[in-house]
């Protein structure tokens, strides 16, 4: 980009867009790869580095609304070209204003690895037993710590009936083996998101399906779908040599090594299994259990 339209644009709207992009090229060579760490699990300082992404997304959403407020002055081509470099910055810092969902990251706080959790003290559950699942060194003070940082009291807790919500700070660590998600790995959103395959507008915007939703979304999508249905992936579904054969001519095993295949593509599901297999007048049907992550199952008949 040449120096001049950077020039020319500061004398048009007062602002240093220059020096936006030169902050933007150092913290993504010397900062962005700190985040990255932190979201991995690796004990790196990061204040620094959540400051200066702070910083640049503020100016960049100051910068934004200028290129339409002195459009009538920007009508040569290099406008357009540093309009063009401008928005794939912003692109950018947004990217990495979410970089622990891109990297299905268990950590979500900033600055400290640490996060407070709710939890539950169980019948007959003792804070020492508590500390202990954690893999506490010393049993004996950090149950105390625990029970003082969250105002315990004798009062709070009965042997056989155990205590109310109470906070233990944890230290989440590791990245999700589910890659088929853009999301923190808390609870139910390991389960992902997707658009709702009736694709509708829904509050001004595509409506979609999440966690045990978009599962059993997933898992319908699999269970009918035809080789060649996605031109992006050819090999993808059951085979249409299926398609108006005798039942003495149907080939199950390929037909179930097809189905999986197909869940084998989704992290998600970690065990299919083939129940039966029977045939109604001139339908031959599969009844299907495919698990999930989260250990639930989902059974269904296929009609083929």
């Amino acid at each position: 980009m040449e120096t001049t339209v950077l020039e020319a644009f500061k004398n048009k709207t007062g602002c240093d867009i220059q020096s936006f992009l030169t902050d933007f090229v150092g913290f993504c060579d010397t900062y962005y790869p700190i985040l990255v760490s932190y979201y991995e699990g690796q004990q790196v300082e990061t204040e620094d580095a959540f400051s200066r992404l702070d910083n640049l997304l503020k100016r960049a959403s100051e910068i934004e609304p200028l290129f339409d407020l002195k459009a009538s002055g920007m009508i040569t081509i290099e406008y357009w070209e540093l309009l063009d470099q401008f928005t794939d910055a912003q692109t950018k810092l947004w990217t990495i204003n979410n970089t622990s969902k891109w990297l299905r990251s268990a950590i979500i706080g900033r600055y400290s690895p640490v996060v407070a959790v709710d939890r539950v003290l169980g019948s007959k559950e003792s804070f020492e037993q508590v500390v202990g699942s954690l893999g506490a060194n010393n049993r004996d003070d950090d149950w105390f710590n625990l029970a003082k940082n969250n105002f315990v009291t004798e009062e709070d807790y009965d042997a056989l009936e155990g205590g109310g919500i109470f906070k233990i700070n944890i230290r989440q660590s590791g990245n999700s083996t589910v890659w088929n998600i853009v999301d923190n790995p808390d609870g139910k959103k390991i389960l992902g998101k997707d658009i709702n395959k009736s694709f509708k507008i829904k509050n001004g915007d595509l409506d979609t399906v999440e966690f045990d939703e978009a599962v059993l979304q997933a898992f319908d999508t699999n269970m009918h779908c035809l080789k060649g249905a996605i031109p992006e992936i050819p090999s993808y579904g059951i085979t249409n040599e299926a398609i108006g054969v005798s039942h003495k001519a149907l080939q199950y095993p390929i037909i179930f090594r097809n189905i999986l295949e197909m869940f084998s593509l989704d992290a998600r599901f970690t065990e299919l299994t083939l129940l039966d297999i029977w045939h109604k007048e001139d339908c031959v049907f599969l009844k299907i259990q495919a698990k999930v992550i989260t250990n639930n199952s989902l059974v269904t008949n296929v009609e083929i």
